[in-house]
């Protein structure tokens, strides 16, 4: 994904559903997805992440951690 070079560039809710279709991760309603977003954002819908959050998010799906 380009924007990880870009720093100024925001994630999005969307970089994060595309990034997981892309892994095969369910993440509509998906409760496991919820959760590890819970663990790791302390908030478990992705619409209730601050900028910094949602990148936090996409990092970890970038380094392949465990949904």
């Amino acid at each position: 994904n380009w924007r990880k070079y870009m720093k100024e560039e925001k994630i999005s809710v969307k970089d994060i559903h595309d990034r997981a279709d892309e892994l095969g991760i369910p993440w509509d309603d998906d409760v496991q997805f919820m959760n590890w977003t819970k663990e790791l954002a302390g908030k478990s819908h992705l619409d209730d992440l601050t900028d910094e959050e949602l990148s936090k998010v996409y990092a970890a799906l970038e380094k392949g951690e465990n949904v």
